[in-house]
Order: C-alpha cells, then structure tokens, then sequence
C-alpha cells in the first residue's frame, strides 16, 4: 500500500498561500482590531502625553497599514515564482522594496517601543490582552530586523 504523501511530494500551491496569508496578515490584523478599540475597549490607544504626541492608537493604525502594504510585493514575488517569471521581480523586491520596508519598520517598532515600555507602561493603563499583545509585537519586531539585517546578503 502506498502513501499519497510521500517525503518528496511538496506541498500544494494552495496550502502554502494560505499559510502565507496568515503568518502575514496576523499581526496587521490583530493591530488594526487593537487600534479601533475592537479586542480592548476603553484602553490605552488614546492616551495622550506631553511630550510626545503620538498615541498607541495612531501608532497601531500606522503599524497595521504598514505591514499590510509590505505583505504585497511579498505576495507578488510568491505568485511571479509560481508562473515562472520571478528573476526581475525578485531582484527589485529584494534590492529596492525589502530594505527599505526593513528600515522603515525598523525605526516604527523603536517609536513603538519608546511610547509603550516609556510612556504607557508606567501608567498601568493598558489591559491586559493589549499589554501583552505589544510586548510581543515590539520584541518580535526587534528581532525580526535584527535577524533580517544579520542575514548574509543572498546571490
């Protein structure tokens, strides 16, 4: 009797762009709910401060379109591989879009790092599921550039 998944067989087209969505669009997703007070109302997003005038609320909004745009050159160069026709849009992506995304979220997450761990943190007024939600997007984002930018450029 022989299996139908042999160790060899890759996995459909179909299965690898739906994990591809949700690995991508989790987090702009879950930001965006956050932002427009969906998963914790009356929280922490509208919090306003001094000397900084940026609430969590706005950075969420920002972070959850950024990424969002990010994911589509990402969704091209997957569907451009599939066809065939990836060695101009592959390079363009990596050489021009991919750094450029990379630097910009770079700086983003340091913004959102400093509002939240300097500014919102000390005052208790996130709730929990927020609270939570941000350490682990600020700290994956930390060190997902760190990880991308230690990476040896690919030739």
């Amino acid at each position: 009797m022989t299996s139908s998944l042999s160790s060899s067989s890759s996995p459909p087209v179909a299965f690898v762009l739906l994990l591809a969505v949700v690995a991508t669009l989790a987090f702009p997703v879950v930001d965006l709910l956050f932002a427009f007070d969906v998963l914790a109302p009356h929280s922490c997003q509208h919090t306003h401060f001094a000397h900084f005038h940026l609430t969590l609320y706005h950075w969420l909004i920002v972070d959850g379109i950024v990424q969002l745009l990010s994911s589509v050159p990402f969704f091209i160069v997957l569907l451009s591989a599939k066809n065939g026709r990836c060695g101009l849009v592959h390079f363009f992506f990596q050489t021009v879009i991919q750094p450029l995304q990379h630097v910009f979220i770079f700086i983003w997450t340091i913004v959102g790092c400093v509002l939240f761990w300097h500014f919102l943190l000390p005052t208790g007024a996130c709730v929990v599921g927020l609270d939570a939600f941000m350490w682990m997007r600020l700290i994956g984002g930390v060190v997902s550039v760190v990880h991308h930018r230690s990476q040896p450029p690919r030739r």
